[in-house]
């Protein structure tokens, strides 16, 4: 351990935002074997990694599709359907950040990510835009644990590595950042990280206090992703039974043409025929994009979706689709109920439109 620290570096992924391609696979394939066996042998971290160092994508999953034909979709789903491996927020590690913003502490990110895929997370994650200076090992064409990666986070934002605190999950990382001089810890949980940053008097021990905003929910993230699992699943299976689970008894129904509170037993038994429309309309099935949620006290979480499908064209390739929604979800003990459900565009117009 050095002197007072200066400046704080974060990595990334498995820090401060839940990246896992499993996400994604186990709506995939068939079990959890099956997930790992493909994550083993066919879209590997060493696969991966390649677009971390700036391969374009399209590069990457073509040479794999040549090397494992049979598992073509599967594999260019790794990059049509990134967004789907994000799980989130690490909620105490970004409640670390932000005192550490709020103390005044200059903040830095050192990242491996595909520069392509890197646009999707400014977009979703706010605390992108916390940090004083990010480096995106896609964009810079070099990844961790090169040490030219971190010489260049030390030349291009002016850094003293003596008085730089840096965190990774990787230990391999971390270990090439001690070589280099930098304070650096391997994070394991965000309390140990809160535990490190006090130790060297860059952080409270404790918590601030609430001032009236709830205090963040450590398993918020985790709940609401569980929910929406759930719902997609119902949904794509018309499992109205699953389905009910998720409603309140009465809800709200909004759109652009307005609201109305609907009970939930006659939401089921339309089910049926809102598929039946989807399919005349040439819609296939509807896939979670984006989800982003926030808690707005301690009964009620506001969630934002976005849904991509793709409809079946006339002689052409199949039209893109997007559909955005929000949730209001109330706590119910440990289960999520909608209360609200806003379609932010007209669903009639947009099944019947060309």
């Amino acid at each position: 351990m050095g002197g007072a620290v200066k400046a704080v570096v974060f990595d990334l992924g498995g820090v401060l935002i839940d990246w896992d391609p499993r996400y994604l696979y186990r709506k995939l394939l068939g079990d959890e074997a099956a997930v790992e066996e493909f994550l083993a042998t066919v879209c590997t971290p060493e696969w991966n990694a390649e677009q971390d160092r700036g391969r374009p994508f399209a590069e990457g999953v073509a040479e794999l599709v040549e090397r494992h034909p049979a598992q073509a979709a599967a594999i260019a789903a790794y990059h049509q359907r990134w967004a789907e491996m994000l799980g989130g927020e690490i909620p105490g590690s970004v409640e670390v950040l932000a005192e550490l913003r709020a103390a005044g502490m200059p903040l830095y990110a050192l990242t491996n990510w595909s520069a392509e895929t890197f646009v999707v997370a400014r977009e979703r994650f706010q605390l992108l835009d916390w940090f004083d200076g990010v480096l995106v090992s896609g964009e810079e064409r070099m990844i961790k644990p090169d040490p030219r990666f971190f010489r260049l986070l030390v030349e291009r934002f002016g850094l003293t590595p003596e008085a730089t605190f840096y965190v990774d999950d990787s230990e391999a990382n971390v270990e090439t950042a001690r070589r280099l001089g930098f304070d650096a810890v391997r994070f394991t949980d965000p309390e140990r990280l809160r535990r490190d940053l006090a130790a060297r008097r860059a952080l409270r021990l404790t918590r601030p206090p609430s001032r009236g905003a709830p205090m963040p929910d450590p398993n918020l993230d985790q709940q609401v992703r569980r929910f929406f699992d759930a719902f997609t699943e119902a949904s794509d299976a018309l499992d109205v039974q699953a389905l009910g689970e998720l409603f309140a008894e009465t809800f709200l129904a909004a759109d652009p043409g307005g609201a109305q509170p609907v009970p939930r037993e006659l939401f089921l038994r339309a089910l049926p025929r809102r598929a039946e429309l989807f399919a005349a309309a040439g819609i296939s099935r509807v896939v979670l994009e984006d989800l982003r949620h926030e808690a707005l006290d301690d009964t009620y979480v506001l969630a934002r979706t976005q849904w991509r499908s793709e409809r079946a064209g006339t002689g052409g390739p199949p039209a893109p689709l997007r559909l955005a929604s929000s949730f209001l979800l109330r706590r119910d003990g440990d289960r999520l109920r909608v209360v609200l459900y806003l379609n932010h565009q007209d669903l009639g117009k947009a099944l019947s439109s060309g």
